[in-house]
């Protein structure tokens, strides 16, 4: 990877290691690499990444997935609706958001519109169990890692999610990194209007937290996205 020999490392140094049984091995030896970004604008080959999935998906183990997901390059990956279910099913929400605004479009544009992301994240929200209170949330980077994976998956993280979302939106700027062209912001401020006065929106966020919901809604008739009203 320091010579950025990707190609042989994925092609011959592979094939090696696959030859000996040690495929596993291999696909294990990337995850530090990975979670430390040296391998986020490479085009992986698509049976490898689809390969690295069904491993983590196999040992169960979610939560690195989820992290490995958002450190790799999916813009040409041809399975990306296959991944976004799985990140639906179990709960992956940060990866799943990650997916949506990181991939090209038909377009050729690096979002798939604010509506559709938000209306994802909107389904995950209210399919969510219960399993944690609005009061656990300040708590939540203060407890231990497997207590706080299972915060992740609860409706008060998500709803939160949804929110913050809606937040960095009319800030101008992207998850995880980067910010909104001119005619993205102004479909992103129109569509969150929309999407925000829509009853069977409003009212499940108005009961979740009415304060921090309205906090979001002011930002709407505040600078910059009142001029797109």
């Amino acid at each position: 990877m320091n010579i950025h020999a990707i190609d042989f490392l994925f092609t011959d140094l592979y094939e090696i290691f696959k030859l000996n049984g040690m495929e596993e091995k291999f696909l294990i030896t990337l995850e530090p690499f990975i979670l430390a970004g040296h391998l986020r604008r490479e085009i992986l080959p698509h049976d490898k990444v689809r390969r690295l999935i069904e491993l983590y998906e196999r040992n169960q183990n979610y939560a690195t997935l989820e992290k490995v997901i958002q450190n790799l390059n999916f813009s040409e990956y041809p399975k990306i609706d296959e991944l976004q279910v799985i990140c639906m099913s179990k709960t992956m929400v940060s990866a799943l958001l990650y997916l949506m605004t990181k991939q090209k479009t038909e377009a050729g544009e690096w979002d798939l519109g604010c509506m559709q992301i938000l209306n994802t994240i909107f389904k995950v929200f209210k399919d969510a169990q219960d399993t944690a209170k609005v009061a656990d949330f300040a708590r939540l980077f203060k407890v231990d890692t497997i207590r706080k994976q299972n915060m992740e998956k609860s409706k008060v993280y998500i709803g939160y999610k949804l929110l913050w979302t809606m937040k960095l939106s009319l800030e101008g700027l992207t998850f995880p990194y980067g910010e909104l062209s001119y005619d993205n912001y102004r479909a992103h401020v129109y569509d969150i209007s929309n999407f925000i006065t829509t009853r069977d929106f409003l009212q499940p966020l108005m009961e979740f937290d009415p304060k921090s919901f309205f906090q979001v809604v002011i930002l709407l008739f505040r600078g910059r996205p009142l001029h797109y009203l």
